[in-house]
């Protein structure tokens, strides 16, 4: 078991609180409004879109087999980690999609779809806040890529290096 990110903890604490307060306050304005259901639609559909292309840059396997087996476990656990994430997100996504269809369908007439409403403005709200976290996602896939493919330096530029992290000595 790795260890717990503080940071990733608190924001999921605040995006589920957060959420909810959203779904709470906003569901009458959505209720019959086929507009905002449009947009988050839209919304929604880009995103997943953009999920895809996400997943397929941290499935892709560049880091592999550059150093050691030890490594290369080490590498898959990460990415193993990252796709289900991934994954969960977008199932998430999907299911705000399905959401918006039953509540069109049905309209206003239940007595559940308001629950029905804050169910979806719950889970959009919170997919939405988890994915403002993807682009820096994807810069740091992107840098450990590069760096991964970056050959040895040059022999003269290792010793240049180690000569400028050691203390000088005064005479």
């Amino acid at each position: 078991m790795g260890k717990i990110d503080k940071d990733r903890l608190r924001f999921g604490g605040l995006s589920l609180v957060l959420s909810g307060l959203v779904a709470w306050k906003f569901q009458p304005l959505i209720h019959g409004n086929t507009d905002a259901l449009n947009t988050i639609v839209t919304v929604f559909s880009i995103l997943a879109g953009f999920l895809v292309a996400v997943i397929t840059i941290v499935g892709d396997g560049v880091l592999l087999g550059r150093a050691s087996w030890r490594r290369d476990e080490q590498a898959i656990s990460g990415v193993r980690r990252r796709l289900t994430r991934h994954k969960l997100m977008f199932q998430i996504y999907l299911v705000v999609l399905a959401l918006v269809f039953a509540i069109q369908l049905h309209g206003k007439s239940t007595d559940w779809m308001p629950w029905c409403e804050r169910l979806m403005l719950f889970l959009a709200s919170f997919a939405f806040l988890a994915s403002l976290t993807l682009p820096g996602q994807i810069f740091q896939e992107r840098i450990k890529k590069l760096e991964s493919q970056r050959g040895p330096l040059p022999q003269r530029l290792q010793e240049a290096l180690k000569g400028e992290s050691k203390p000088s000595e005064k005479e």
